[in-house]
Parts: C-alpha cells; structure tokens; sequence
C-alpha cells in the first residue's frame, strides 16, 4: 500500500475516501501509528484544505523520541491537545489490528475519544473483532476478498 500512497494520484484517492469516513464519523482529527498512517494522514490535510473543509492530523510513535520534547503523539500545536476530541484512526492496511489500537490507546490515554477506525484495506485477519472489543468500528475501503480470483 505504501506505493500506492506516495505516488500524487494514489495519495489524492486513499484521502478523499478516508475524508468520506472524517464526515461520517463527525472525527476532529485524524491520526495512526507511524509509519502505516503518515503517508495518507499528510495527504488528507492538503486535500481537506484544498475543499475548505480542513483536518487536524497527528500521528503516534511506536516509542516516545530519545531527545526533545520525548512526545508519543506528534502534531499538536504548543496549547493543543486531545482531551475530549474526536479522533479517527487511520492504517493503511488492517490485518490483526493490534497497530490501530496501539494508536486508539495513546490517544486515549491523553483523552482523545475514539469510537472509529479506518484502514484502506481489510485484510479480514481478524481487525474489525479485535477492535470491536474495544468500542471501535473499523471502517474499510476496500477487503481483501475483494483481490483474490473467485472460480
């Protein structure tokens, strides 16, 4: 996938079906665990802007920075922060979904609400139950089923 989001058409597609997901999720921001959400979270804040209809992104390290400000969550301004925000996180692809809920827990820890995710690709591997176990519906552009040749 990650070809996919770093050539300019690829990028412009994978974000305006994550902003269809950002609407229908009422989601204030949008984040996920580096490096799976990067590529598309940079492109959903060009292309939400170039609409006139703007999101905030940041994303979640995998381990806090050994040097400045050692933050998990990256892309909060200096007084902004999560507590009581809707945050909709996004992957590339969704296979055990334990990368999505590493990112739901970090941002909830810092009191991001989190009700949704969103991935480009289901794997069918068992996200959407692991997720659901925790209060949050995976939402899927495309499935896996949907690349395999049926006979």
């Amino acid at each position: 996938m990650k070809p996919t989001m770093m050539v300019a058409r690829g990028a412009q597609l994978a974000a305006l079906e994550f902003l269809k997901i950002v609407e229908q999720t009422k989601a204030e921001y949008v984040g996920g665990l580096e490096m799976g959400a990067v590529p598309v979270i940079g492109s959903m804040a060009a292309v939400s802007s170039v609409m006139n209809k703007p999101i905030n992104t940041i994303f979640v390290r995998k381990a806090p920075k050994a040097h400045g400000t050692r933050d998990v969550i990256e892309g909060l301004g200096p007084k902004e922060d999560l507590k009581g925000k809707v945050v909709l996180i996004v992957d590339d692809v969704a296979t055990s979904g334990k990368s999505i809920l590493k990112a739901i827990e970090e941002v909830r820890h810092v009191g991001g609400i989190v009700r949704d995710a969103a991935c480009l690709v289901d794997r069918n591997e068992g996200a959407t139950a692991l997720l659901a176990q925790h209060g949050v519906a995976l939402h899927s552009v495309l499935h896996a089923s949907e690349f395999v040749e049926r006979h």
